[in-house]
């Protein structure tokens, strides 16, 4: 029982032995790793087997089929004895990787599940919203990211060799990408949070959501520019040759832009002026000019996809998006509810009466009204028709229009309007 010798085994002689080619002795050592991970010696006779053996044709065969395991298993002796020097150096590496991505997903997965359902009891949405899974969820992400960089560290010295130059080179490139990216989605959430304390101090930006819109959407991408050039900057990028490269690509651009489709760059400018103006954002409710309603589903450079209150949804070019009327409903925080009243020609000697009394049962039945007389709420009785005395109704509430909470208030005047009829004996019109 002596030690192994590699230059021994690994002698010219030995590797010009016609029944056991180099690439079948490399492909042969992993059945050696028993021994030499355990440090322990290799009987002279078993490594007399290993040049022996029969089946030099089915690992031949082996080698054409996998050339990837065998780029593993195969080389010079100095790339094997690298190899295993990997394969014992780096246990530890991949045993913390294995735990890494363990915590990493019960913190994202797990845990949250069990803090939302019996800790808060809320919904996914709600919860969401909260600072619990903010924080948690960076955590659990860097824990998974620092599993992932383990990997990819391990990848690339299994595919380019132990402590190489192109091993540093691929891991630190991937690693600085994969930090640059999650660091910036990290900071763009700090950077909402700024924004949204710093607009509270501008008051026309304050009331305003479109100029809060507006606010974020070139902050982000301010953001966004500047983080693409750190990340550039991290990995060597030549800014000087991209700036050429991106005159070129303008030029080309350009040209086609030019003797290509009329229409094709007409939605193109016309959806890229509705993402800069930002009349409405995804998920906003619109009015069209025509009276159509519908809530904006997607917003692409060509189209705009709105869904209809039937559920279907339509296609509209930006080009004729851009050019229509319409009323973004989502940015509106008042509505109004205006009823034209007719009444029996006996209320005419008592219609000072009905009035006060509609305006009396509207305030108390409805809690969005305003009556701060900033903006109008009107009981009048406007006129004389052929069989009926007219009375119109028209004031404003704090609710969205055509939303659940404006058709219930609405509902409350209409009752409050019968309430104060019924009250004053006014027979309606349409009861002769």
């Amino acid at each position: 029982m002596y030690p192994v010798r590699w230059d021994c085994i690994f002698s010219s002689s030995t590797r010009k032995s016609p029944t056991c080619p180099a690439t079948t002795i490399d492909i042969l050592m992993p059945q050696m790793l028993r021994y030499i991970t355990k440090r322990e010696a290799i009987p002279a006779e078993k490594v007399q087997s290993f040049f022996d053996n029969k089946e030099v044709a089915s690992l031949t065969a082996f080698e054409s089929t996998f050339p990837f395991i065998s780029r593993v298993m195969t080389g010079k002796p100095s790339e094997t004895r690298d190899m295993l020097h990997f394969l014992r150096s780096e246990q530890a590496d991949l045993k913390e990787m294995v735990i890494l991505g363990i915590v990493g997903y019960l913190l994202n997965f797990k845990l949250q599940s069990i803090f939302r359902r019996k800790v808060l009891n809320v919904t996914e949405e709600e919860y969401r919203k909260t600072k619990y899974f903010h924080v948690v969820n960076h955590i659990s992400q860097g824990f998974m990211l620092a599993a992932f960089t383990t990997l990819v560290e391990s990848c690339s010295e299994l595919a380019f060799g132990y402590s190489t130059e192109k091993t540093a080179i691929v891991t630190n490139s991937i690693t600085t990408l994969l930090f640059s990216i999650w660091g910036s989605f990290r900071l763009k959430y700090l950077k909402d949070i700024f924004m949204k304390a710093f607009l509270k101090f501008i008051p026309f930006v304050q009331s305003d959501l479109r100029m809060q819109r507006l606010c974020n959407r070139i902050s982000d991408g301010i953001f966004v520019m500047l983080m693409c050039l750190f990340t550039l900057d991290n990995l060597g990028f030549r800014f000087i040759t991209f700036l050429k490269s991106l005159s070129v690509v303008g030029s080309v651009t350009t040209l086609a832009l030019t003797f290509g489709s009329q229409d094709l760059t007409s939605n193109l400018l016309s959806g890229f002026s509705i993402q800069t103006s930002n009349p409405f954002d995804v998920g906003d409710e619109i009015q069209l000019e025509n009276g159509e309603l519908g809530y904006v589903e997607s917003i692409g450079p060509l189209f705009t996809y709105v869904r209809g209150h039937d559920e279907l949804v339509t296609k509209i070019s930006n080009t004729d998006l851009d050019k229509t009327r319409l009323s973004n409903l989502a940015l509106v925080t008042t509505s109004q509810v205006k009823q034209e009243l007719r009444f029996d020609f006996g209320v005419v000697n008592k219609t000072e009466r009905l009035v006060d009394e509609i305006k009396q049962e509207i305030k108390k039945a409805s809690q969005l009204l305003i009556t701060d007389k900033s903006r109008p709420f009107r009981v009048h009785f406007t006129g004389f028709g052929e069989q009926w005395v007219e009375v119109i109704v028209d004031c404003r509430l704090k609710a969205m229009p055509f939303t659940d909470e404006y058709y219930d208030e609405r509902q409350k005047i209409m009752q409050a309007i019968a309430k104060a009829a019924k009250n004053c004996n006014a027979r309606f019109a349409e009861d002769l």
